[in-house]
């Protein structure tokens, strides 16, 4: 079987500063490059080496062994190289529309469809700019990658029209898989002192307002707990943020930018993972919960429920009055239902493996590269 040359180009670690799809493709190329069925390149535009560099795994990838970067300054000096390097195929880590100019298959994924899921509710010009982007990726690219098969069964449900009236795509369902490269797993944690923890963004759907009154909720209840949340990434706390946690009965600690040992830690000692957030493609960080024998909480919806079946504790709606009472029934639920629904949670997030995806991903390059 001949090699196949494959490029990913590198804008999302110009976008990302670590976690979230970044991480996604990094863990993708550092498995798709110990096969021998492959060769990865990745696009680096020299002028924008610093802002790479602000990514965590932008400078892991940097240090992996049979990555070739190829290195150029302006977009029409991409022509020139593809043909030099020989490139089958493009791998885009964003909705990047000027690839669609390049004379080979270029290869989209869509995480989910928040754009057009929250364009009404929560106006922004960038929403529809991102409708419009994704809509020309679309439309130009022969070869789609969907994160789930629920964001895949949305986009066509929002799309239905295009989807009959154009020519077949290629698809892949790729799936997720966990961020840890020698994930280290403990069971020492005590319910009287609690770590609560959240992680990522915290604006709009993702719904930290109502973590944070759900967890006061919950100690009006039991006034005698000491809570703290960790509060991972997701930027700097706006003005509306300080003031929620200045008023908050729990301490709470903040960490901005950490890498993924560090995550890991963090997990470990959890007692609960809070995922308030209403909306999701995937919900990574549910499985890597799930993979490291975490607790969670989450609001009941469709992605989080085909990972976890029924080894989270769910909340009816994102209310905050909802999660509290998840966070009651889980400090409630005896070791032994918690116990068997962490081995529960274990044994499903280890169906999710690299390995996998990126086999996944080799089998459908090679359909991309001759797809009509």
């Amino acid at each position: 079987m001949p090699t196949l040359r494959i490029a990913f180009d590198s804008e999302i670690f110009l976008r990302q500063r670590s976690g979230g799809i970044s991480v996604h493709f990094y863990s993708l190329i550092k498995h798709l490059i110990s096969t021998s069925q492959c060769r990865i390149f990745v696009l680096l535009n020299v002028r924008e080496i610093p802002k790479y560099k602000r990514n965590l795994k932008f400078l892991e990838l940097e240090r992996l062994d049979k990555l070739t970067f190829i290195r150029y300054e302006f977009p029409h000096q991409l022509f020139k190289k593809i043909h030099e390097y020989k490139i089958e195929l493009i791998h885009a880590t964003y909705i990047n529309p000027f690839l669609t100019f390049l004379p080979i298959p270029i290869v989209y994924t869509f995480h989910d469809n928040c754009p057009e899921k929250f364009l009404f509710k929560f106006p922004r010009f960038s929403y529809l700019l991102k409708i419009t982007i994704r809509l020309y990726c679309f439309l130009f690219s022969k070869s789609i990658v969907f994160i789930s098969d629920f964001t895949y069964r949305e986009f066509i449900s929002m799309y239905r029209i295009l989807f009959n009236i154009l020519p077949s795509k290629n698809v892949l369902i790729s799936g997720n898989s966990i961020s840890f490269d020698s994930p280290i797993l403990l069971d020492n944690k005590s319910k009287v002192h609690l770590n609560f923890t959240y992680i990522g963004l915290r604006g709009f759907y993702k719904n930290f307002e109502a973590c944070v009154l759900a967890i006061d909720i919950f100690l009006k209840k039991h006034p005698l707990l000491d809570i703290k949340l960790n509060i991972i990434g997701g930027g700097r706390f706006n003005n509306n943020e300080e003031e929620l946690l200045s008023q908050c009965s729990f301490s709470y600690e903040h960490y901005a930018y950490i890498d993924q040992s560090e995550l890991n830690t963090i997990y470990n000692y959890s007692n609960l993972f809070i995922h308030s957030s209403y909306y999701e493609g995937f919900g990574i960080t549910v499985l890597e919960a799930l993979y490291l024998k975490v607790p969670v909480v989450a609001v009941d919806i469709p992605p989080v429920r085909a990972i976890a079946k029924e080894s989270i504790f769910y909340s009816k709606d994102e209310s905050p009055n909802s999660l509290s009472s998840a966070i009651d029934e889980f400090y409630n639920a005896p070791y032994s239902r918690i116990n068997t629904m962490l081995e529960v949670g274990h044994s499903l997030a280890r169906r999710y493996t690299w390995t996998r995806i990126s086999e996944l991903h080799l089998s459908f390059y090679e359909k991309a590269i001759t797809y009509l």
